[in-house]
């Protein structure tokens, strides 16, 4: 979890640093070669990587596989535990994932024309449903795909112009609510599962936005309905 986030405070550092160096460095030919030069050096930094667990589990080393686990549990301060149940269709897996995402988005393809609240509603529910119910897990990628798909336009389309979006919270805090599971294995579920159905119900109060003029100010924001009706 913190190699995770903290890896992402790179993205910041590098904004930062390409300011600096683009301040020292006018002409953008050259600029583009001092900021891309430097990731060559990273060739030379693969060699001290581990391998990938789930990459030596593919190729059937499971005990290498282990054995990685084991070494980075005890950097982790962690045990592993002594039953280590690997799954070994992970190609399948991966698929099956992919595959879900592709009639996600294409319902939403066809149902978004008509409404973006309600089909953002019910996809919530759709995903926020399979977690509380346990159900297989494509049935709530499939809805979680589709409301994400659906987000990215209603967003877009619900924010005047001129106001700033701070978003992506659940990505930062999905890695912490998952360590709950540690203490109690259902409550990340039921956080994940009712998150949706919470979204899924207040975007019903949500204005809807298919076939109707989009804001560009505040104040159009506010008076939706007045400007839509009028």
């Amino acid at each position: 979890m913190l190699a995770g986030i903290i890896t992402d405070y790179t993205f910041g550092l590098g904004y930062m640093l390409l300011a600096g160096v683009a301040y020292l460095i006018r002409d953008w030919r050259k600029l583009q070669l001092a900021i891309s030069a430097p990731g060559f050096l990273l060739i030379f930094y693969i060699r001290v990587l581990p391998q990938s667990a789930r990459w030596l589990l593919a190729n059937d080393r499971t005990e290498e596989a282990i054995a990685l686990l084991r070494k980075a549990a005890l950097v982790n301060g962690r045990v592993l535990p002594p039953a280590v149940q690997l799954g070994t269709d992970l190609y399948l897996t991966q698929f099956v994932f992919g595959l879900v995402e592709i009639p996600a988005r294409t319902l939403v393809l066809i149902v978004l024309p008509f409404t973006r609240r309600f089909t953002l509603s019910g996809f919530l529910a759709i995903g926020g449903l399979a977690c509380l119910l346990m159900l297989t897990v494509p049935a709530g990628k499939f809805g979680i795909t589709a409301s994400f798909a659906v987000i990215y336009v209603y967003t877009a389309e619900i924010f005047p112009t001129v106001v700033s979006m701070f978003a992506r919270m659940g990505g930062v805090l999905a890695p912490i609510i998952n360590m709950l599971h540690n203490h109690s294995p259902a409550t990340p579920l039921i956080i994940f599962g009712t998150s949706p159905l919470l979204g899924a119900v207040l975007a019903l109060a949500l204005p809807e936005t298919a076939d109707r003029p989009l804001p560009d100010t505040l104040e159009d924001a506010e008076n939706w309905d007045v400007r839509y009706y009028s």
